[in-house]
């Protein structure tokens, strides 16, 4: 059916044992032979042997024996590939790759338009056209990392201008995967058989086309995320698939911090918990590769607050998704007053009941809060575009307002952001707040000196009580051992958690913080954290969530610093 280009192949993929059996006789290696010239006699006497005068003898009792004389293998005979060949098998395996794609997309284009019974032959047919598939893409990507290849530019842009990956990940995979999810539970075992199989090949990917590893990671994630679909009866079998899918996609955020979907596909997984969801769903509107998909996919989390479907998630949090929702849903001005009212009344309640345990869903807040103020990433909103979001992602779409609604979502998005940060200003330096205050002074002096950000400024100079700010920061401040973070760290102009040494060069005395990863990704992550701050933390991410005792100390020496760059940008505070 598939056109195999097996001699050539042995050259592109790795060498086994079995593969020796494949090679001509006058490449096959040659076995080592035992000499037929009959051993000398030789003087085995002890004095002989020290003297260097005797053969070498194997200690043992009984007969002594001599060691066998052994030739000198010669290295097996290659031949290197040259450019044109390469050129030549890339070619004939593209031509296969196709022709097994077009039969792929022409199968299960066929079938998707049939609601009818999927026969036991025909799952079978499907999978095995699939799989042919998934080797000529392999046999591609492997071919144009070959050595040889690295020499020519141009075959160095051919796997993205034909968006090589994409294909790979939509005709051999996703395709045939939503054909068998949608006629569960007859395609069970079938899908079971084709994810092991395609998960295995892409992780054969993701180890050797190391350039692609991010996309390797998410298409990991997502074929993880479709055996989860799968397990409809464990609880606990789903929950491994959901905690598999999870590190694969923070897997490629690690790698490509700035993808919108990749969040989206995190908040989809996040469910049923409200705060995981409304985070990464506005996340994913505000990087600079902006999922526009989320703008409806949030409206199920909505949903799921409207009709009480919130088992287990506290209060506070269901107040919070009600006020964005009146954000987004620009619903009227008495009901988002209401919502932010009764939202903030048990903020307040919710910080003295569950102290330290507060600090993750501080942060969070602080960060959806961020986020609003960015109207969710829309072009409407000049600070932004200034800060990044492309301002063609949403043109022409369904959801955009009109400019009386985005400054009405935009004044309310501020009275959000001011009043809950005053109400967490009021309940002094406390440890579970310092996570908030450290955000949105990292938000607020990253964009202070930007054009697109005078309004804002204007707006949030007017309504955050900056006196009591001030007051917070010198409490922050008291809360801070001086032997172990002196107090010339805060006039610094070196990000707090790199150190200048004496021979100018920057040394890390702190690793990030929780937030820093939820920070990570957003468009006006650059203007605040440096390029390598991550490079040098190789914990999982459930431990990066993980509270240490230096971390306080941390938060504080951060808000100081921060505290003072706005003091002298634009005055508003006083030095600490």
């Amino acid at each position: 059916m598939v056109r195999c280009h097996a001699q050539w192949r042995q050259h592109l993929r790795p060498k086994s044992a079995e593969h020796l059996s494949t090679f001509p006789d006058s490449e096959r290696p040659l076995k080592r032979a035992r000499s037929t010239t009959p051993a000398p006699e030789a003087d085995t006497s002890i004095e002989s042997y020290l003297n260097g005068n005797g053969d070498i003898r194997r200690v043992q009792h009984g007969p002594i024996q001599a060691l066998p004389v052994l030739e000198i293998v010669r290295q097996p005979i290659t031949r290197p590939v040259t450019f044109d060949q390469l050129v030549s098998e890339i070619r004939g395996i593209y031509a296969a790759l196709v022709k097994a794609e077009d039969e792929c997309i022409e199968r299960v284009s066929h079938l998707s338009k049939e609601d009818a019974h999927i026969p036991e032959s025909e799952w079978k047919l499907l999978v095995e056209l699939h799989q042919t598939a998934l080797y000529e893409f392999c046999d591609f990507f492997f071919a144009t990392h070959h050595p040889v290849a690295a020499e020519s530019s141009q075959l160095a842009h051919v796997i993205t201008k034909y968006s090589m990956p994409a294909r790979l990940w939509r005709h051999a995979i996703y395709k045939l995967l939503d054909l068998m999810r949608k006629h569960l539970p007859d395609s069970r075992p079938h899908m079971y058989r084709f994810i092991t199989l395609a998960f295995n090949m892409i992780t054969i990917l993701y180890e050797n086309a190391t350039d692609l590893c991010d996309i390797w990671a998410e298409c990991l994630g997502d074929i993880a995320r479709f055996r989860m679909a799968v397990e409809s009866e464990s609880v606990e079998d789903r929950n491994l698939y959901v905690g598999i899918s999870k590190y694969w996609y923070y897997r490629s955020i690690d790698l490509a911090p700035g993808v919108g979907q990749r969040y989206h596909h995190i908040a989809i997984l996040s469910r049923p918990a409200l705060m995981g969801q409304l985070l990464n769903f506005t996340k994913s509107l505000c990087t600079r590769t902006p999922f526009q998909t989320a703008r409806e996919t949030i409206l199920t989390l909505f949903t799921q607050v409207s009709e009480a479907r919130t088992e287990g998630s506290p209060l506070v949090e269901i107040l919070l998704v009600k006020v964005h929702e009146s954000i987004m849903q620009d619903y009227s001005e008495e009901t988002f007053e209401d919502a932010l009212q009764s939202f903030l009344q048990e903020m307040n309640k919710a910080i003295r009941r569950e102290g330290r345990d507060f600090k993750q869903f501080a942060y969070a807040l602080a960060l959806t809060n961020v986020n609003a103020l960015l109207s969710y990433g829309s072009p409407q909103n000049s600070l932004a575009g200034g800060l990044g979001v492309p301002a063609e992602s949403t043109l022409g779409l369904a959801f955009e307002k009109t400019r009386s609604a985005h400054n009405r979502a935009f004044q309310r998005a501020l009275n959000l952001t001011a009043q809950s940060l005053n109400t967490i200003l009021h309940h002094n330096a406390l440890a579970s707040t310092t996570p908030h205050l450290h955000v949105m002074l990292a938000f607020f002096s990253s964009v202070i000196e930007l054009p697109y950000s005078k309004h804002l400024m204007t707006c949030l100079h007017s309504s955050v009580n900056w006196s009591l700010l001030r007051s917070v920061l010198k409490g922050v401040l008291q809360m801070l051992p001086p032997d172990q973070y002196p107090k010339q760290v805060y006039n610094y102009d070196t990000f707090p958690g790199i150190l200048r040494n004496v021979f100018g060069r920057e040394s890390r005395v702190a690793a990030p913080l929780p937030e820093d990863y939820d920070i990570r990704g957003c468009v006006w992550e650059e203007r605040y954290l440096p390029l390598d701050w991550f490079d040098d933390d190789a914990r999982d991410h459930d431990e990066r969530r993980l509270e240490a005792a230096w971390m306080e100390y941390q938060r504080g020496v951060r808000c100081a610093w921060l505290g003072n760059r706005i003091a002298a940008k634009t005055g508003w505070l006083s030095r600490v």
